[in-house]
């Protein structure tokens, strides 16, 4: 079934405070073939297949992490260009010289409904089922192929041209439309029995088209970037825009998802999007080598795209998912891994990636800006003791010191070829950093010298001081070792694994936890109850877990590869996963209170949240239905810590509700999400602030329609 792509960003606007809600476009690891892929279609977000030259078909069952062949003998290797899976069985695949291929049980077997095992014949170039019945296929020289039997027969229809017809789509048994070379823009108001011509548009070849209803439709042309639009069901087509790139950026498909917001994938890997119908359009990824060809997505939700013989994922954050989720995407403005976070308070914070990425925020991440480093520095850890003095360090012994909030920054770095993996003061004159190579260093003078304390024979990665005397360090092979005496001597404990340990934390003297893994493997969460002595695992899993923090001595939250969020209420005896919705790689973590925390990621991903990372609850009642937007008083007033904020909303819609600070400075998103016709509550737990004047404001699809004050006091 031809299903209507892409991706929604959501945003808020409040005092010149703008909120954006978006993923970024990851490399999925790519299937082993080298044939081009030019269709990706998901049925869910496992379950996806992909087609491409030379024959080739592959199919994922983890949302794309590994694929793996289900490919058949044609005699001859054909480009299968049509791609259309009902459900998680039934599904078609069009090809070149009469190839028309059916599954009935998810792809196990492909049966051969026509094939020419040579380079003979008609090719298929896409195909469009609305049920398992019931589908059309357009193919050269004009021609459109009709079944309503599964498959078993097709009627043949001309739709009056001789040329490639390069993409079809039926929105119903009725209507539906095709596009071709030399302009070619039909549509069918009688199932494909008949095709009406609406004139040349344009000379170049239009290679896609997409509707999202009956009446609203895009068309895009291969080689002039110009980009089509009707509002009649395709009675009329304006030209509305023409893409940027010039005249060697070649179009090849286009997802639309509403009627602001769609993408255009093309050459050289570029992806163009729009906000506003088509009028405007901007590159938003360009790293995918070869032809962006196909984008798919499952519920608006996820969004995969194939191009030469790779495919991307993008996460996509809707209001759905925002629902099921307290992780809310903030937007970092790089695209870079960004390895490591450190928030200084609710307001004030810093983040470190690769290529020179050091960012910075005064307003508890809802804008990050980028602090040079004077450096192609890759930062891995950052931490600053306060709101002006900081340290970063990373690849190749490198170590830099600010003074002014990362405005500028000191060289500080030593003579090693290998990665600083790690880096914690104490106060202003003593720091310790470990190092790749096995070594631990210390200085006693802000950063100006760094001697070593010892050099294991193992890389290292963690470090966790209690104090300026007692410590422990984690590394390869299950290493900890741990100090008593500043550094002086180390002491390696007994962890029972050989697993890579990342990270360490520990709650106080006796109480830690060690997080572990490497790549796809062996991820595993270990305990102690007695400062070391004694290690056991509570968690093992598939993906590699890089940070661990506690709150306290119960609630601890737990990052790594794949997207993995796991937390724990229990003092780390059980962990649950949390969903992001994000597939990329976490590697930072901190939390400034028992709810308010962050996480980082790969390709700038960045998540705030304020609620344990636990879904927000709004509870709805269905007495009297509301019959305009309204925003009640909240109760109790003044308040301490928590507070009930009501709220009606008399349609669906999409509805924020935003608590700012007297200064107009988000403070926290209690609601973000679409909301049906009814009468909502909400609570609001203020313990993380302090006391003081806030507004708590209803916006209903981008605007603001009331504030009120609410003073807390403690």
């Amino acid at each position: 079934m031809k299903k209507v792509f892409f991706i929604l960003f959501a945003i808020s606007m409040f005092h010149h405070t703008t909120i954006s809600l978006f993923g970024q476009w990851v490399h999925l690891p790519r299937p082993a073939t080298i044939q081009p892929l030019v269709k990706v279609e998901f049925i869910n977000r496992w379950t996806g297949w992909a087609t491409g030259s030379g024959s080739v078909i592959v199919k994922t069952t983890d949302g794309g992490l590994n694929w793996f062949f289900q490919s058949i003998d044609l005699g001859y290797p054909k480009g299968l260009d049509g791609l259309d899976m009902i459900d998680e069985n039934t599904g078609y695949i069009a090809g070149g010289y009469e190839t028309i291929l059916k599954t009935t049980n998810g792809g196990t077997n492909w049966n051969i409904i026509s094939n020419i095992p040579s380079n003979n014949g008609n090719s298929n170039n896409d195909v469009c089922f609305i049920n398992a019945q019931t589908g059309w296929i357009c193919s050269w020289l004009g021609r459109i192929l009709k079944t309503t039997t599964g498959g078993l027969s097709w009627d043949t229809i001309n739709v009056g041209s001789s040329g490639k017809l390069n993409d079809i789509q039926f929105i119903d048994s009725q209507r539906g439309w095709v596009c071709g070379d030399v302009g070619n823009l039909r549509r069918t108001t009688n199932g494909g029995s008949t095709w009406i011509y609406n004139g040349v548009l344009t000379g170049a070849d239009i290679v896609g088209i997409q509707f999202i209803n009956k009446d609203t439709g895009w068309a895009i042309a291969q080689t002039n970037n110009l980009v089509f639009r009707t509002n009649n069901g395709g009675i009329n087509w304006d030209t509305i825009a023409v893409l940027p790139g010039g005249n060697n950026q070649y179009s090849y498909c286009i997802a639309f998802m509403n009627s602001n917001t769609g993408w255009i994938g093309g050459a050289s890997g570029r992806i163009f999007r729009t906000n506003n119908g088509g009028i405007n359009w901007f590159n938003e990824d360009y790293d995918l080598a070869g032809i962006v060809h196909h984008f798919s997505l499952y519920k608006d939700s996820l969004a995969w795209c194939v191009g030469s013989n790779k495919i991307k994922l993008r996460n996509v954050y809707n209001v759905e998912q925002l629902s099921q989720t307290g992780w809310i995407p903030q937007n970092s403005g790089s695209l870079n891994p960004l390895r490591d976070i450190f928030m200084l308070d609710s307001s004030t914070g810093w983040i470190s990636g690769t290529s020179d990425t050091v960012l910075y925020t005064s307003n508890g991440g809802n804008n990050w800006i980028k602090r040079p480093t004077g450096g192609s520095y890759d930062i891995r850890s950052i931490q600053f003791l306060n709101n002006q003095t900081g340290w970063g360090v990373g690849k190749q012994g490198i170590i830099i010191k600010s003074t002014n909030a990362g405005l500028s920054w000191i060289n500080q770095s030593i003579n090693i070829s290998d990665w600083i993996n790690n880096v914690q003061f104490i106060n202003m004159n003593t720091g310790f950093i470990v190092c790749g190579q096995g070594s631990i260093r210390k200085t006693t003078n802000s950063g100006q010298n760094w001697f070593n304390l010892t050099s294991l024979s193992v890389d290292l990665y963690g470090i966790q001081m209690q104090n300026e005397n007692t410590g422990w360090v984690c590394g390869n092979f299950g290493a900890i070792v741990y100090t008593t005496n500043s550094g002086i001597n180390w002491t390696q404990q007994i962890t029972g694994t050989s697993v890579r340990i990342n990270s360490i934390f520990f709650a106080n003297n006796s109480l830690g936890w060690a997080v572990g893994g490497f790549g796809y493997l062996d991820g595993i969460i270990l305990k102690t109850t007695n400062g070391g002595n004694n290690w056991y695992s509570t968690y093992t899993g598939s993906q590699s877990l890089n940070k661990i923090k506690f709150t306290g001595i119960d609630t601890g939250y737990v990052v790594g590869d794949s997207g993995t969020v796991l937390f724990t209420s229990n003092s780390g005896n059980s962990w649950e996963i949390q969903n992001t919705g994000n597939y990329n790689n976490f590697y930072g973590i901190c939390f400034i209170s028992h709810k308010t925390g962050w996480i980082t990621g790969g390709y700038g991903s960045v998540y705030k949240t304020t609620s344990n990372g636990e879904p927000i609850g709004i509870s709805g009642n269905n007495n009297n239905l509301p019959t305009r937007f309204n925003l009640l008083q909240n109760y109790p007033n003044p308040f301490n810590p928590v507070t009930s904020i009501r709220f009606q909303i008399p349609k669906l819609s999409f509805v924020k509700l935003i608590i700012y600070d007297e200064l107009g400075r988000e403070i926290t998103t209690l609601v973000n999400e679409k909301l049906k016709s009814n009468n909502y509550e909400i609570k609001w737990d203020s313990n993380d602030y302090s006391s003081g004047i806030y507004f708590c404001t209803l916006i209903v699809e981008g605007k603001i329609i009331d504030a009120k004050k609410m003073i807390l006091i403690k």
